[in-house]
């Protein structure tokens, strides 16, 4: 089972995981573009390497995930969506990031993306 850690660190991207410890990970919010409402990032390290996925909440409502890096090597992978808020759900979510954050987390964990702590 992956096991990950959730770290929400306002303003600027913070470190990633202590790669001294194979089998931990962690989760952090990346920085934002104009069209994202919100955006974290999961890192799981093991033996075989480290694994990081970008989770994004689009303005419009969408949710997409992808592999974005291998290794701390960049790739290409193409974003899969995974849910689309209602425009109730949006204007909920856009009113605060703690909410962006919690709804991305969520949808993480529910895709096996097991969180170790909690990230409040």
């Amino acid at each position: 089972m992956l096991s990950f850690n959730y770290i929400v660190l306002p303003g600027s991207l913070p470190p990633g995981p202590d790669r001294g410890h194979p089998g931990e990970g962690g989760y952090h919010v990346a920085r934002l573009t104009a069209r994202e409402i919100g955006r974290i990032e999961s890192t799981y390290t093991s033996d075989l390497g480290q694994l990081t996925w970008a989770w994004v909440l689009k303005a419009d409502g969408r949710v997409l995930y992808r592999l974005s890096h291998i290794n701390g090597r960049p790739e290409r992978n193409y974003w899969r969506m995974v849910y689309q808020l209602s425009a109730t759900e949006r204007w909920e979510v856009a009113k605060d990031s703690g909410r962006a954050a919690d709804l991305l987390a969520r949808l993480a964990r529910e895709r096996g993306h097991h969180l170790t702590t909690n990230h409040h």
